[in-house]
């Protein structure tokens, strides 16, 4: 068990354990489904007044497939962010991201006057991604088995995988949510601005290498108006 076991924190290990706790709850006690979909998943009743809704349905999943996406994600990446960004600062991410990516789609309700169905941490867990991919870029990471990818290609598979997912299933809401996830994962990396301050050097770098070039014969860092 050690391989698994060393990739769960304490905290990681509540999330994993509560997760599961309260899947199993919900798929064995069938009478309290209609608890868990009408007010605690995210859905139309927010607008009605269920306004905890958007952090409840963090905490509640309706399918196997996106509870074990969710859960294998906490487990094989949550862990290492928590360890490089601390505990505090990687519950404000995983909450407050995974907040604002269900406000994403309470929006989308109101705009066009839809209906929107979410639950599970699936945002939290894109950003958990964005920042693992963002803090680790090109050291080697092994994903299954002996297969060993470097982690910012691994994040650029599973980004790849949730974005035409939603495509094909023109789940237009769950991609501008999932996106603003990815994106805010991207530049707070847990509230420090890694990914910005990434941002601003590499526009910073293009200025610089659009302004001063290398001519042959000339000299560096001439420009070549000042060659007229």
């Amino acid at each position: 068990m050690r391989p698994i076991t060393e990739r769960l924190s304490p905290l990681i290990k509540y999330l994993v354990i509560s997760n599961g706790f309260i899947y199993a709850f919900y798929v064995v006690v069938k009478a309290a489904r209609p608890l868990f979909e009408d007010r605690l998943m995210l859905g139309p009743r927010v607008l009605a007044g269920d306004f905890w809704q958007p952090l409840t349905s963090l905490f509640v999943h309706q399918d196997v497939i996106s509870f074990l996406f969710n859960i294998f994600g906490l487990w094989w990446a949550g862990a290492e962010i928590e360890r490089q960004v601390g505990t505090r600062r990687f519950v404000m991410m995983y909450l407050g991201i995974g907040v604002l990516a269900n406000l994403v789609l309470v929006g989308w309700m109101l705009a066009f006057r839809v209906p929107v169905a979410a639950a599970g941490p699936g945002a939290s867990v894109i950003a958990v991604y964005m920042a693992y991919g963002t803090i680790f870029d090109r050291t080697p990471a092994r994903f299954f088995g002996a297969l060993v990818l470097e982690a910012r290609a691994i994040t650029a598979i599973i980004m790849g995988f949730v974005i035409l997912s939603d495509l094909a299933m023109r789940a237009w809401p769950h991609l501008v949510s999932h996106l603003v996830a990815m994106l805010a994962g991207y530049v707070l990396v847990g509230g420090r601005g890694e990914g910005l301050k990434r941002m601003w050097h590499s526009a910073h770098a293009k200025r610089v290498r659009r302004r001063y070039q290398v001519l042959e014969g000339g000299r560096r860092g001439t420009r070549p108006e000042d060659l007229n």
